[in-house]
């Protein structure tokens, strides 16, 4: 059976992981993102921000999330800091990521 467009074929066939970050990551869409993220063999998750728990390990707001990883939220990094990401999506609070985007942009 031939392999899936963008699934790996095999151990000998290794593509870059993609780095990701979430802003935002304690509450119901951040989980969400978490969950799905965690799982997915071709993402390196290497950024999870929570203003109001950084420092907290990601399970100890999120139990389901519990030996899935090690990471801890972080706080709001500068935007350049951002840079060696690939991707970077946006759970947080109403009017938030606007501001978010803003500042990424003028940085």
């Amino acid at each position: 059976m031939p392999a899936l467009p963008g699934r790996r074929k095999g151990s000998q066939e290794r593509k870059a992981l993609i780095k990701i970050g979430i802003l935002g990551g304690s509450g119901y869409g951040g989980s969400e993102l978490l969950r799905i993220l965690l799982f997915h063999p071709e993402v390196e998750l290497t950024l999870v921000t929570a203003n109001e728990h950084v420092g907290k390990r990601i399970d100890a707001v999120h139990p389901n999330l519990a030996k899935l990883t090690d990471l801890k939220f972080a706080s709001m990094p500068d935007p350049v800091d951002l840079d060696g990401l690939d991707c970077v999506f946006l759970a947080l609070p109403h009017g938030q990521s606007r501001q978010s985007i803003c500042q990424a942009i003028s940085a």
